[in-house]
């Protein structure tokens, strides 16, 4: 492995580790929960099989999840058409804290990229675009990568995660 490599892996973590702190700091919630309440208030009216898709769980743990936000307040049941599964929702609890979660996100991302400017600052999006793109592999890692993502940022196909996702479909 070479320095830029291993270097990358350093990163990685460090940028993870660094937004799952603040996250839980300011709502309480640790790491897939955070990751549920940012995708259902992203696509609401998700099945459970649907968020334990993205957030990377198995399907009876998010039953747990769901249930365990449900009791917080910040999450909220509905039935689906077939009425064996059901769809979830956000309360306005759950609103709160999904944006106190995506401000959290954005001051510690905002803090690691600070220091680029310019020429720099466009080269590594250049970098970044282009490791995205070679990452997403379908549909399902698409959404299971995206799964904190600000996706107002990204502008729907001016994602390269999206725009890959697009191009395999």
């Amino acid at each position: 492995m070479d320095q830029v490599t291993n270097l990358l892996g350093a990163l990685a973590l460090a940028v993870t580790d660094a937004q799952f702190q603040e996250m839980e700091a300011v709502s309480g919630l640790r790491a897939s929960a955070a990751a549920a309440v940012v995708t259902i208030g992203e696509t609401p009216r998700l099945s459970i099989a649907e968020l334990a898709a993205i957030v990377g769980l198995t399907h009876s743990a998010t039953v747990r999840l769901v249930d365990d936000l449900g009791r917080r307040g910040l999450v909220l049941r509905e039935p689906a058409n077939d009425r064996r599964s059901v769809r979830v929702g956000l309360t306005a609890q759950g609103e709160a804290i999904r944006t106190r979660l995506m401000a959290a996100r954005a001051t510690v991302l905002g803090r690691a990229i600070g220091g680029l400017a310019g020429p720099e600052r466009e080269a590594f999006a250049r970098g970044v675009a282009g490791i995205l793109e070679r990452l997403t592999t379908s549909r399902a890692i698409a959404d299971h990568m995206c799964r904190l993502c600000d996706e107002k940022a990204c502008g729907g196909e001016d994602c390269p995660v999206e725009r890959r996702a697009i191009a395999l479909s």
